[in-house]
């Protein structure tokens, strides 16, 4: 998981395979395209790359493969104007060569090891004159959540 990283996330080159991560909220472009050629492959698939700053991906202008296959990635929305909207590549910058094929794309997150699959709680404060207590969470986006709570059995 690269996440929260105050640069850019990723910086591929050459024939590259990025599958089953997490580029969420990097401080510049979330992956980076460089230095490939007509005969690489570049393929990112099957990762949750959302919430960029600047991009989610990028082609940098020593990149000259003709297409980079970016399917089957979760992007944070379903809409293909906001999803294009964080892709650089040729229909950005006529210069560019390569152009990021991103369809089809996941509707969910992918269930990548990492950040997706862990529930951020809050602390829970235990009140010893009350038998209740709450356990505040976030999750990041709308959806049904079932909390289970598991007790250790007594030794």
């Amino acid at each position: 998981s690269i996440v929260d990283n105050g640069e850019n996330g990723l910086v591929v080159a050459g024939d590259a395979y990025v599958e089953g991560c997490e580029i969420l909220r990097n401080g510049g472009v979330g992956i980076v395209v460089v230095f490939a050629g007509a005969q690489d492959q570049v393929r990112l698939n099957r990762n949750n790359i959302y919430d960029n700053r600047s991009y989610n991906v990028r082609i940098h202008y020593t990149c000259y493969t003709p297409l980079v296959d970016a399917t089957y990635n979760y992007w944070g929305t379903l809409d293909p104007g906001e999803i294009e909207a964080g892709i650089y590549d040729r229909e950005d910058d006529g210069l560019l060569v390569t152009v990021v094929n991103y369809v089809p794309f996941l509707e969910n997150v992918t269930g990548v090891a990492g950040y997706s699959e862990r529930l951020p709680l809050f602390r829970a404060y235990p009140n010893p004159f009350n038998a209740r207590i709450a356990i505040e969470y976030d999750i990041a986006r709308n959806t049904g959540v079932t909390p289970e709570i598991c007790t250790p059995s007594p030794v």
